[in-house]
C-alpha cells in the first residue's frame, strides 16, 4: 500500500483489526528474512589461520599470539602451542596495519583455498587432515594446472584445490580407496562441496547432482561427478565444481613449469626444496606420474599480478 493511503478513513474498529492484522504480517515478515539471512550467513564458511606443519598436517584456527620460537592457536578444543620448527607455512586471514583480524567476506563462488581447508578441518569425518604433495597433471583439462592436494581419514578422501589458491579455478573432492565405492562417502563430498560455495544457487545445484556419471552447468560453472573406472579418476569416486576459462587462464606457462614445480626425488636434508618436509610415504600418497620420474608443484606457490610465484622454506627459527 503507497504511503498517502494510510491516511483512509475506516471505521475505527476495523481499523485497528487492519492495522494490527498488518503489524503482524510484517512482523512475520520480518521475522522470515531475519531467519533467511541468519541461515545464510551460518552457512558461509570463515575463513581461519593456518598452520601447515611437518608432513602436511592442517591446523586450523585463530593465532592468538606468535614469537620467533612459538605460535599460540585459539582452537575449538581450547588454545594450543606450536613451535615453529614444527612449522612447514602459516597462512593468515586479512589483518590491518596494527595486526588485527579484518572482517572477511567471500566474494568468489569457490572460495579461497584457507576458506576451503578451514571448512575440511571442522567436517567430523575429515580426521587427521594433511596437505600431501601434488603430483603435476600431463593431460586432459587439468594439464599444467597448479594445486594444492590434502588428504583426510586415513587417506580415504582427497580433495584438491586447483589454480590461484586465493581465487580457485576449480574445486574437487573424492572418496579413495577403501571408501570409493561408499555411499556415505559420496554423500560426504556433495554436502561438503555445497557447504563452501557462496551462491545459494550454486549450493543448491551441488545438492542435486546424482551418484553416477553427470555434468551440470550453472551459468559459467560445471558441476561434474567422475566415477572410479574412468581414466583420469584414479580409482575414486570425485564431485568437482569448475569454471572451465578460469580453468584455461590457470594453465601454467612453460616458465611457470620451471620456476614452481620439482622433480620427485627422495628427501635429502641439504636439498633446500620441500622435500625436506616430505617422506617417502607422502609421495606414496600422492597421485602417480604418468610417466618415469614426475614433478610436484612446490609447496606454498601464489599468484601475483598474475603470475605465479614459488613458495618458500620457513627456516628454522634462530634464538638471539
Amino acid at each position: 500500500m503507497k504511503r498517502n493511503q494510510k491516511e483512509a478513513i475506516l471505521p475505527p474498529r476495523v481499523g485497528r483489526e487492519q492495522t494490527t492484522r498488518k503489524s503482524t504480517q510484517s512482523t512475520v515478515k520480518i521475522n522470515l528474512i531475519t531467519a533467511l539471512l541468519v541461515s545464510l550467513l551460518i552457512s558461509i564458511p570463515c575463513q581461519a589461520d593456518i598452520l601447515i606443519l611437518g608432513h602436511g598436517q592442517i591446523m586450523a584456527g585463530d593465532i592468538l599470539q606468535q614469537n620467533d620460537d612459538d605460535v599460540l592457536l585459539k582452537m575449538d578444543s581450547g588454545n594450543l602451542s606450536f613451535s615453529k620448527s614444527t612449522i612447514k607455512d602459516i597462512r593468515l586471514t586479512s589483518t590491518d596495519g596494527n595486526g588485527a583480524s579484518l572482517d572477511f567476506v567471500e566474494t568468489n563462488r569457490i572460495p579461497s583455498w584457507g576458506t576451503i581447508v578451514s571448512a575440511l578441518s571442522k567436517a567430523p569425518w575429515a580426521n587427521g587432515l594433511r596437505q600431501i604433495p601434488a603430483t603435476v597433471i600431463d593431460n586432459g583439462d587439468l594439464k599444467d594446472v597448479p594445486y594444492l592436494s590434502f588428504h583426510c581419514a586415513g587417506d580415504c578422501y582427497e580433495m584438491n584445490v586447483y589454480g590461484d589458491p586465493d581465487n580457485p579455478a576449480c574445486i574437487e573432492i573424492g572418496a579413495i580407496k577403501s571408501l570409493a565405492k561408499s555411499e556415505r562417502a559420496r554423500s560426504n563430498c556433495v554436502h561438503f562441496v555445497s557447504s563452501i560455495l557462496t551462491r545459494y544457487d550454486d549450493k543448491r545445484v551441488a545438492r542435486s547432482v546424482g551418484r553416477s556419471k553427470q555434468i551440470i552447468t550453472n551459468d559459467d560453472l560445471t558441476f561434474e561427478i567422475t566415477l572410479p573406472d574412468e581414466p583420469d579418476a584414479y580409482g575414486g569416486w570425485w564431485i568437482s565444481v569448475y569454471n572451465e576459462s578460469a580453468l584455461e587462464e590457470a594453465r601454467a606457462t612453460g616458465k611457470d613449469l620451471l620456476t614452481i614445480t620439482e622433480p620427485i626425488v627422495p628427501p635429502k636434508p641439504s636439498y633446500p626444496t620441500t622435500h625436506e618436509i616430505w617422506t617417502a610415504a607422502d609421495f606414496n600418497q600422492s597421485r602417480p606420474p604418468s610417466g618415469s620420474g614426475g614433478r610436484v608443484w612446490v609447496n606454498g606457490y601464489t599468484k601475483k599480478n598474475g603470475t605465479y610465484v614459488s613458495g618458500y622454506l620457513r627456516s628454522a627459527p634462530h634464538r638471539h
